[in-house]
């Protein structure tokens, strides 16, 4: 069969990173495609990045389905099956609301899809594919194979560089998606197969994609010592409770871990009580920002408003709760009550839900009356927000004082976040996301995690499994160092160098590009008639011109 697995468009907000959805692509449709038998064939199409054709004829489409995505997702399934061509959805949404995604669908599935997805290929063969699969959740992940990312347009991507060591969260807070019913259990792969996953895909930059990486901490531990070696540098999400673990704190840094996503949600206590988020202790949040930024971990922090115990002064104390710690970023979010979560359930029952138009419920709009805010406030009050925290005068506010390399990182992060959408525009059109990404993030012996130095100028390479000849590919220990050797010291002329097309891209190359497309350089008369000024006194600011092409 051709199969074509959909990942549906979204509108950014205007609070968004212009860039957002070229960050890192969702896991889920590759981790099916890797899921299904080799004699069918598989694309994935991102509509994010990549146009959506509607006129192909596919023997089957499946869609994933996030809450703010169903709308689109439902106009794109109902177009494929006005057609005789049968579309299966799934995700999160679905899972919630299973009933509102089987007037779009021949069949859904609930929960995760991977074990299940081979026999539903069967049973579709055979014409008696059922209308519901699951809900089903894999105890063991070790068991499934890695995501297929050789499917993505990569170039249209900072990275693809992602992995998992976990799925599920522990916590029951009432208005995260995750805890959706039925709720997805906490389940952990091993430490060997993570690792080895990272080390084929030979980035030298992770994106973790668990909802909180660091909740076992023995685990997190062991992943550390593990990550070390590989000379990589990652980031992932976490509660604030790791703070309390300097120790942890230090592993992670030490083993490459350069930024955590922490989701405070509220500095009101009453508020995370109201959420059952009582794992974040109002009290303690200041001395645990400070472990963290003492070991030069950037903070990408959350916050949510909303709650019934906000008030219109909510805003105010925690953009300056924020400046006073000096967070490296913060995303603002309007409390969202996701279809299927304990919050959703108690706002209806109150009458208080204002909409079901689900591409609302993208955490920047209102969606349910607030107790002691009117919409209009806490809307107005979520856009002031993002105002002041991104201001100059506060983006320099925050800069850390313990260090200028962290300092500056800082700043840099800040700046490309909010400040540079020309650059990301240019970046985006001469499809240089990806190489202008792994040239920042380019270090001696990161290039592929598998290569190590054990000499100066002598590099040897660590095979992974595919590397191995087969009757070795099972006992191979992909946790054990310095077995079979290769040699494959380079000479400086062989090192390998990013690639746009067919042509070997430098960094000063990528860069002097992206300036000429802004500015055209100046004619020969100008540089003299700018150097006569100059000699009168008359230029006092130094400006680098740069050729009007680049050949």
């Amino acid at each position: 069969m051709r199969i074509k697995l959909i990942f549906p468009g979204r509108e950014l907000r205007d609070t968004e990173m212009v860039m957002k959805n070229h960050l890192v692509p969702s896991e889920t449709l590759t981790a099916i495609a890797a899921a299904t038998p080799p004699q069918h064939e598989v694309v994935v199409v991102d509509e994010n990045v990549q146009r959506l054709d509607l006129d192909d004829t596919p023997d089957l489409v499946g869609i994933t389905v996030y809450t703010f995505l169903a709308p689109r997702a439902y106009k794109i399934a109902d177009s494929y099956r006005s057609r005789g061509i049968h579309v299966v959805l799934g995700g999160l949404h679905v899972t919630g609301v299973p009933g509102d995604a089987l007037n779009h669908a021949d069949t859904i599935f609930i929960g995760e899809a991977e074990v299940l997805w081979a026999g539903f290929l069967s049973d579709l063969e055979r014409g008696n594919a059922q209308r519901i699969y699951g809900p089903t959740f894999p105890s063991d992940l070790d068991a499934l194979p890695f995501p297929r990312k050789d499917l993505l347009k990569k170039h249209k991507y900072f990275t693809t560089a992602s992995a998992s060591g976990s799925r599920g969260c522990p916590y029951r807070c009432d208005y995260c998606f995750n805890s959706v019913r039925p709720k997805a259990p906490y389940r952990q792969r091993s430490i060997a197969s993570l690792v080895r996953q990272i080390r084929d895909q030979g980035d030298s930059y992770y994106i973790f994609f668990d909802d909180n990486l660091t909740v076992d901490r023995s685990f997190a531990r062991a992943l550390c010592r593990a990550l070390k070696p590989l000379g990589i540098r990652w980031r992932c999400a976490a509660s604030i409770d790791l703070g309390y673990d300097e120790e942890l704190v230090r592993a992670m840094a030490e083993s490459g871990c350069e930024s955590i996503f922490i989701g405070f949600e509220s500095i009101n206590a009453g508020s995370l009580d109201e959420s059952s988020k009582h794992h974040n202790r109002r009290l303690d949040y200041e001395r645990l920002i400070g472990i963290l930024q003492r070991n030069n971990i950037l903070i990408n922090a959350a916050f949510v408003f909303g709650f019934d115990h906000d008030t219109p002064s909510v805003f105010r104390e925690t953009v300056q709760f924020a400046i006073q710690n000096r967070l490296t970023s913060v995303n603002f979010h309007i409390l969202t009550p996701f279809p299927g979560t304990c919050l959703y359930n108690r706002l209806m029952g109150e009458g208080r839900i204002l909409t079901r138009d689900w591409s609302l419920y993208d955490t920047g709009h209102v969606v349910f009356r607030p107790k002691h805010l009117t919409p209009e406030e806490l809307t107005m009050g979520y856009r002031r927000v993002y105002r002041e925290f991104y201001s100059w005068r506060n983006i320099l506010r925050r800069l850390p004082g313990h260090g200028p390399r962290y300092a500056l990182r800082t700043l840099t992060f800040n700046i490309a976040l909010k400040k540079m959408d020309w650059i990301w525009h240019t970046l985006q059109k001469w499809n240089l996301l990806y190489t202008t990404f792994h040239l920042y993030f380019r270090k001696s012996g990161a290039e592929n995690p598998r290569i190590a130095f054990d000499s100066p100028g002598r590099a040897f390479v660590e095979p992974s499994q595919g590397d191995l000849p087969p009757e070795r590919r099972e006992t191979a220990n992909p946790l054990q160092k310095g077995t079979e050797k290769m040699d494959i010291t380079p000479k400086p002329s062989e090192l390998p160098k990013p690639f746009l097309g067919k042509r070997p891209l430098t960094f000063k190359t990528a860069w002097m590009i992206l300036l000429a497309r802004q500015k055209p350089g100046r004619t020969g008369d100008e540089r003299q008639g700018r150097a006569k000024r100059r000699k009168s006194g008359k230029a006092t600011v130094r400006v680098a011109r740069f050729p009007q092409t680049v050949q």
